[in-house]
């Protein structure tokens, strides 16, 4: 993919997260493990909020060795969407 691509775009997660009491029913795997065990640098950038005010997040996967290509992508994003601040 990345003979083609310098960045590949996922969300963080594929659904809602859980409260703090477990995900009970409901399962969430995040999209981050594969490329925790390939060793690809990634990067979750906040991308403001689903309709029931929960964060959601872009993730940014780069060729390894690029992680400066991941902190130039966070940088555009949070430069160019203006996302509000998560509440305390």
């Amino acid at each position: 993919m990345f003979e083609t691509a310098d960045l590949l775009l996922t969300p963080t997660t594929p659904g809602p997260p859980h409260g703090h009491d477990g995900p009970g029913e409901r399962i969430n795997t995040a999209l981050t493990w594969a490329f925790n065990l390939s060793g690809h640098p990634a990067i979750s950038i906040p991308a403001g909020f689903d309709s029931c005010g929960l964060p959601v997040g872009l993730q940014a996967v780069a060729r390894h060795g690029r992680e400066a290509d991941l902190v130039a992508a966070a940088l555009l994003t949070s430069s160019a969407v203006e996302v509000a601040p998560w509440p305390p």
